[in-house]
């Protein structure tokens, strides 16, 4: 089933890695949007495609293929697929041009489920940004520009309850900053803008009421 599942999302990604597109993280723990450094072409293998690109397979000692993809004047284009050392499916699955990201980036984990969907454009960070962990969303918001910019969400984990609701505009804590606990019910409120803390504090759950007769 798993297979099956990362199969689908294969195919989807081959028809969208063209287009351009993230989810939003506290400040500080933003993935590293630095490209990774250029290839060692001669590690790879190699052969010609029409239009001056390249195919590029590169394989361990049993054969086995660790990674593969596009060049054109040695720069990484389309997409590029770097494959689990011991299983058979995907690590990470980038799209790039000339080298740089650009589009959909998606990680796996080692049971073949997403650990994290996001989009770049031009090596930055943009549009909806996602982290899951046994499949559940656990984290998940938006970049403009390599900068957090509208709600970013984060859930307890295995229980699809949201923690916390935070609003950010250009990097910047902008809005409502809401804490739940894990019956789902404010704990916490406060109010941002521009960066700094305005207002708010504490917020008494509200008691359970008794259905009982």
């Amino acid at each position: 089933m798993k297979n099956i599942f990362v199969l689908i999302f294969f195919s989807l990604l081959i028809y969208a890695c063209g287009e351009n597109g993230g989810n939003a993280v506290p400040a500080g723990t933003e993935p590293d949007a630095t490209s990774p450094a250029g290839i060692n072409i001669e590690e790879y293998e190699t052969s010609d495609l029409p239009g001056g690109y390249q195919k590029v397979v590169k394989r361990n000692v049993k054969g086995k293929v660790l990674e593969e993809g596009v060049l054109k004047n040695g720069k990484r284009n389309g997409m590029w697929i770097v494959y689990n050392a011991k299983k058979p499916f995907p690590k990470t699955i980038t799209n790039f041009i000339d080298d740089q990201y650009s589009g959909n980036h998606i990680e796996f984990s080692n049971t073949g489920q997403f650990e994290l969907v996001c989009t770049y454009n031009n090596n930055q960070l943009d549009g909806h940004y996602a982290k899951y962990k046994n499949i559940r969303i656990i984290e998940e918001g938006n970049y403009k520009n390599g900068q957090l910019d509208g709600p970013y969400r984060l859930y307890y984990q295995n229980k699809d309850i949201l923690r916390e609701q935070v609003n950010y505009k250009n990097g910047k804590l902008d809005g409502e900053t809401t804490y739940y606990n894990e019956e789902g019910q404010v704990i916490m409120r406060y109010i941002y803008k521009n960066g700094e803390r305005i207002s708010g504090g504490r917020v008494e759950p509200k008691a359970k009421e008794d259905s009982s007769d």
